[in-house]
């Protein structure tokens, strides 16, 4: 989760929208999934593509999408790190017109810090 890494990464050529094949994955994608808004922010800086999502999903899953899904699952515990990268991605222009995880909408009222970091308040 070093942002250093990621500086020389790209410093030698490296694609902030590379899409790994395995894990289908790509670092904005990755660094979502763990929280890490330090890293979300250097790669936003840095040219990834906020709405990216993978060519063969058919659902289009998103960073936001990632980080929203994960917040879900932890519900109390562990929030913050999440709702930073939630509220940075939609600050960065994150769609969040399909952001619904199982079927759900996380524009849900009983998820009231969810809802705030999707609005950037975070």
């Amino acid at each position: 989760h070093n942002t250093v890494v990621l500086q020389v990464a790209l410093s030698f050529g490296g694609d902030p929208n590379y899409e790994q094949h395995t894990p289908r994955q790509f670092p904005l994608e990755q660094a979502a999934k763990k929280g890490y808004s330090p890293n979300v922010s250097f790669l936003l800086l840095n040219g990834a593509r906020v709405d990216k999502y993978h060519m063969k999903d058919p659902s289009r899953r998103t960073a936001l999408y990632s980080a929203v899904e994960i917040t879900k699952e932890l519900g109390r515990f562990g929030h913050s790190g999440y709702l930073q990268v939630i509220s940075r991605l939609v600050q960065a222009g994150a769609s969040t017109d399909q952001v619904t995880v199982k079927g759900v909408s996380v524009l849900n009222p009983r998820r009231r810090k969810i809802t705030a970091a999707l609005r950037g308040e975070y």
